[in-house]
């Protein structure tokens, strides 16, 4: 006897036909079915094969190959997009601290030392863009571990963060405390002239304090300049390696 046939029968109707449940002719040249990608038309698959065949390399039109470098791509971008702000970021601190420091590396800054608030006006600038640095090492996503103080005073992420943070809030505590007050005892009238009198020949306490001010001064400009020529190696390294995987990757065209 001859097998029982159970295959229904095309559905038609204004709306389109209907192929055994799965497949939906839905107009001329339109069809969806299970795999259909959101709509997209036959000449629309046929146009995109042709894209990825002009500018994809032959080793990397496997699915798998195609999927891992694409990711890549993506994740140097963002790494590079964090390097530069970085770079941006110490730039900015170097440009007002050269301000501050030239006040401090005077030839006669230790024989002719400025009113305090002189120092402290040219720093205020200098921490702000330190503040701003770290409170965008708080956001990190791409170029390591993101900033934190804990409650206990400790600081983590990278050493860049800590050692800039560290460097600026020693600068600041220095000039806090200010410069060490006239020995002399005088009467109240005179008070503005001995102050005066130890900016024109100051004692050597104030040369001391003079000179630890100086010392982290250069600690903090020895950070800012290690870690800027750091991050400026690895901006280069990391542009590099998205160039190369553009190169292995893509055809270069005309």
């Amino acid at each position: 006897m001859p097998a029982e046939e159970n295959d229904q029968p095309s559905e038609i109707s204004p709306q389109g036909s209907h192929v055994g449940g799965d497949v939906k002719i839905e107009g001329p040249g339109q069809f969806a079915g299970r795999d259909h990608n959101q709509g997209m038309l036959p000449a629309d698959t046929i146009k995109l094969v042709e894209v990825l065949l002009k500018f994809v390399s032959q080793g990397y039109l496997v699915p798998s190959r195609l999927e891992e470098a694409l990711t890549q791509f993506g994740a140097y971008n963002r790494q590079l997009h964090e390097w530069k702000e970085l770079h941006n970021y110490l730039n900015s601190i170097l440009v007002v601290f050269d301000q501050f420091a030239v006040q401090i590396e005077r030839p006669n800054a230790k024989s002719r030392p400025l009113d305090p608030l002189a120092y402290t006006s040219t720093w205020r600038p200098v921490n702000l863009q330190v503040d701003i640095l770290v409170n965008w090492a708080g956001t990190i996503n791409y170029i390591g571990q993101r900033y934190q103080k804990l409650t206990n005073g400790t600081q983590t992420g990278e050493e860049w963060s800590i050692e800039l943070r560290s460097a600026s809030d020693a600068v600041t505590s220095h000039l806090r405390v200010g410069l060490p007050q006239p020995s002399i005892v005088s009467k109240p009238r005179n008070g503005l002239l001995n102050s005066l009198a130890m900016l024109r020949k100051p004692s050597y306490e104030t040369k001391v304090w003079l000179i630890d001010l100086y010392e982290l001064t250069q600690q903090f400009r020895n950070y800012t300049s290690k870690h800027l020529f750091i991050i400026d190696k690895r901006l280069r390294e990391t542009a590099g390696e998205l160039y190369q995987l553009a190169e292995a990757a893509f055809r270069q065209q005309p």
